[in-house]
């Protein structure tokens, strides 16, 4: 019994909460070109007590060329690497950083370390597409809040500096463009109408459901930025494809208050079960006759014939199966 009031309090709070608010346009959705970069290079952390690699190739190959840029040449059996490990080091670069700003940097073990803590890292260039974009350097800390519980993984908050910018080019012949996080025709279509409706009906159109082309306006020519904040404030009624979400082990069913059942007649364990277009519920024996549109009915009448969660769960993968209810079921 407890477990089928969990069930139907979720769905009334769910009535609630699948109401959409409007939403900024800068929350639903980047401006095209405007993204995270990943840069990528390969270091050396120093300074480790005994905790370093054991191999006796890529390390010490590493720390002959370092030598030699110092201007001493060893023989490679002369390099010790024990308190030294190769690593890669990694970052994410975002547009429009500048020249001197700084990003952070994750550090790890490519050989046979046993502990980064502790230790140093050298500068170390970071790299995409052959250029260097920024130069790393620092004191490593633990990974923390990353899922990463090993100590062979280092983190140097503000550990690079920028050499380089991404370029980025906001406006390509007159025109900019939106990508909406989640694709979707009906949304897309929208915000192309608010931004018409709010500068003139020649400016926005949707090319397709992610993709929102904008023609730069007269009053807004020598002001891209001003321009895109009018348009990332601008407000618009984001649509959702339904969505059933069911969290097996605790019987748990969250769904929208108007997601619509076909009719159906399907059959499970000695209970067999008829959807029409009609009005009322009729039972004879193992016959359940219903008369119901959506889907939230199906459930309230299997909670008020005593079916269990794990039936509820069964049949509404059965309906979905069947194609009489369109909406994406989310199992956890």
């Amino acid at each position: 019994m407890k477990r089928k009031i969990v069930i139907i309090l979720f769905l009334i709070i769910n009535i609630i909460s699948f109401s959409e608010p409007k939403q900024r346009i800068k929350e639903i959705a980047r401006i095209e070109g405007v993204r995270k970069n990943h840069l990528i290079g390969m270091g050396l952390v120093v300074g480790l007590n005994g905790t370093g690699d054991s191999a006796k190739n890529l390390t010490p190959q590493l720390l002959k060329s370092l030598y030699r840029y110092f201007g001493t040449e060893l023989g490679q059996s002369q390099v010790d690497s024990k308190n030294v490990a190769a690593v890669m080091v990694t970052a994410e670069l975002p547009s429009f950083k500048k020249i001197g700003d700084t990003i952070d940097v994750t550090v790890s073990s490519i050989n046979g370390a046993k502990s980064l803590e502790g230790g140093i890292l050298l500068q170390t260039q970071l790299v995409a597409g052959n250029k260097v974009y920024a130069l790393a350097q620092g004191t490593l800390s633990r990974v923390t809040g990353k899922n990463i519980t090993n100590s062979v993984n280092g983190y140097i908050p503000s550990g690079a500096t920028v050499e380089r910018e991404v370029e980025v080019e906001l406006v390509n012949n007159n025109k900019l463009s939106i990508i909406l996080n989640n694709p979707d025709f009906t949304t897309a279509s929208r915000v192309a109408e608010v931004i018409n409706k709010r500068f003139n009906y020649d400016t926005a159109k949707a090319i397709d459901a992610s993709k929102i082309e904008i023609k730069q306006t007269y009053v807004f020519e020598d002001d891209i930025v001003s321009f895109i904040s009018a348009i990332e404030n601008l407000e618009v009624e984001t649509d959702r494809k339904s969505k059933i979400v069911i969290y097996e082990k605790s019987g748990t069913i969250i769904l929208g208050n108007e997601i619509k059942v076909s009719p159906v007649a399907i059959s499970h364990g000695d209970l067999s079960i008829a959807i029409g277009n009609n009005t009322g519920t009729d039972k004879k024996g193992n016959a359940l006759y219903f008369n119901g549109s959506t889907v939230k009915d199906v459930v309230d009448m299997l909670n008020s014939i005593g079916a269990t969660p794990n039936d509820i769960i069964s049949i509404l993968q059965a309906l979905k199966a069947s194609g009489a209810i369109e909406a994406e079921i989310d199992v956890r």
